[in-house]
């Protein structure tokens, strides 16, 4: 990942797609488990779970930042279709949830299967080929120190073609309206562990 200031405030960030892996999923014949070290596979239940990552840049205390994103390169693999995100179903009919469950005794009768069930927006008519690749998310305080989250998604999948989408490098810019920007390698020494990224 690289990052730069921007000359009227804020900061531009380079990110690169992982590299991936690609493995079969017990239960779910056809789909493949797309997995990336250091990325989190995030999704609704039925949605394609692709990795995902939220980057933590920290901003001035009056900034309200705004977002805009740039795809430079993409390519396309084909023939992966990857598993929805799975929804628990629990084999007692009262208790749909751990929480519903009142003893331990209970809780070790009750029992949860994973099944996969692919939401047809996603996996037929093709809505999350045009899902954004990054996007802001919230806005806190750690240490006295304002971040801001950025969410970043470079993989697709675009079920009228069949293929993977991979955006192999977003160049995004954060922009904000009040004081000058600070971006990932700030001088304070606990401003890399804690605001440059988080899985």
């Amino acid at each position: 990942m690289d990052s730069r200031p921007l000359g009227n405030g804020g900061f531009a960030v380079t990110v690169a797609a992982p590299p991936i892996e690609l493995a079969p999923v017990d239960g779910a014949p056809g789909f493949r488990r797309v997995s990336a070290a250091g990325w989190a596979g995030r999704a609704e239940a039925g949605w394609p779970e692709l990795p995902q990552r939220v980057l933590r840049f920290a901003i001035p205390s009056s900034a309200r930042p705004t977002l805009s994103v740039r795809v430079v390169s993409e390519s396309a693999i084909p023939g992966v279709v990857p598993a929805p995100a799975p929804i628990a179903v629990y084999d007692s009919e009262e208790d749909t949830a751990p929480d519903a469950v009142e003893s331990a005794e209970r809780r070790r009768a009750v029992r949860s299967t994973l099944e996969y069930r692919p939401d047809p927006r996603a996996y037929v008519s093709g809505e999350g080929s045009d899902l954004p690749v990054a996007w802001l998310g919230k806005v806190g305080t750690m240490r006295r120190q304002r971040y801001v989250e950025v969410h970043v998604a470079p993989f697709r999948f675009d079920a009228r073609s069949g293929a993977l989408r991979v955006a192999e490098r977003i160049e995004i810019e954060v922009r904000f309206d009040a004081g000058t920007s600070v971006v990932p390698g700030s001088e304070e020494p606990h401003f890399e562990d804690l605001y440059r990224s988080r899985s």
